[in-house]
């Protein structure tokens, strides 16, 4: 199995955790995307309703279910690279310095520029173009276009879908991850109105040394897969 389930259940949890943070960056997105179609307001059918929700839902987890699987398929090429060259277990080291130093900074115990700086331009106009549309599949694009926004923990989290071993491992990762946000993403709003600023900085800290925990998981089977390494290689002639 590429994911063992408790590990696939711990980054589900990492995304519950990191959706307090996602709230701040999505949560724009996806209250335009509840907004009546060309001004007029929003049908009272609850199916009506939550739909631009769900394609938002579906949009962004797609885009980060895709991204999983480049990141796990370019672990796999670094790990055979590092083979080639003598160096086995080198994606595990990499992904797992990547997540603890971001789960570090998380952490306020690493002070680095920061990463969430929002959309950049052309994000913001391909959004204020699909925010134009009068149809409600207009949030599906919307949430693939968010799951390319600079968020730290999101590209945490695709550093261990890099470790995972392989492009299916990659795609488990991020599935786990993205569906871990989508419950608090869809009830945002009332998500926001019962948490309050502090315990959601409390919720992106434990999330950040989940991360950091994964980090030293990756290093430490980094290790055993370059000793043992070292072990097969014949010494001497």
């Amino acid at each position: 199995m590429e994911q063992a389930w408790s590990e696939l259940a711990a980054i589900f949890l990492g995304g519950v955790l990191t959706s307090a943070h996602c709230v701040g960056m999505c949560g724009g997105l996806i209250g335009a995307c509840a907004l009546g179609f060309r001004g007029e307001a929003v049908s009272v059918w609850r199916w009506r309703m939550m739909a631009p929700h769900l394609l938002y839902t579906l949009g962004r987890v797609g885009t980060y279910v895709a991204l999983g699987a480049m990141a796990g398929l370019a672990g796999t090429l670094v790990s055979v690279t590092g083979r080639m060259v003598g160096i086995g277990g080198l994606v595990y080291g990499l992904a797992g310095l990547v997540m603890i130093v971001i789960g570090l900074t998380t952490l306020d115990l690493l002070h680095l520029p920061a990463l969430d700086n929002g959309p950049s331009g052309w994000m913001r106009r391909a959004a204020g173009r699909l925010m134009q549309a009068g149809s409600v599949w207009r949030a599906l694009p919307l949430g693939m276009l968010s799951g390319l926004l600079p968020c730290t923990m999101h590209w945490g989290f695709q550093a261990q879908a890099a470790a995972s071993g392989s492009m299916i491992g990659g795609m488990l990762v991020m599935l786990a991850f993205g569906l871990g946000t989508a419950g608090p993403l869809l009830l945002f709003g009332l998500f926001s109105s019962l948490m309050s600023a502090r315990l959601r900085r409390w919720m992106l800290r434990l999330a950040g040394g989940l991360l950091v925990w994964f980090g030293l998981k990756a290093l430490i089977k980094g290790w055993g897969v370059f000793t043992a390494f070292l072990g097969s290689v014949p010494l001497g002639g």
